[in-house]
């Protein structure tokens, strides 16, 4: 089952839409219109899920494991 982010989204008074995932507090970015914010929020998703997986990949070297591809939900 996919899970739905919490986007918390303020307009700027000269019309910017500014972004931020409640469950990931780091993904934050900003459009010219909502629809630019969602897209520029997935992909602050995608380079913060990416980071993470490498890091823990890092820290896995020693120990065999599996990776498998699981969707998350597109904002």
């Amino acid at each position: 089952m996919l899970k739905n982010l919490t986007l918390i989204v303020t307009e700027t008074k000269d019309g910017w839409f500014i972004g931020q995932v409640a469950e990931v507090p780091e993904a934050i970015s900003q459009g010219k219109t909502l629809d630019e914010l969602k897209e520029n929020i997935n992909d602050a998703l995608q380079l913060i899920f990416s980071v993470r997986l490498d890091e823990a990949k890092k820290s896995l070297k020693k120990t065999h494991y599996k990776t498998y591809d699981l969707p998350f939900c597109n904002v």
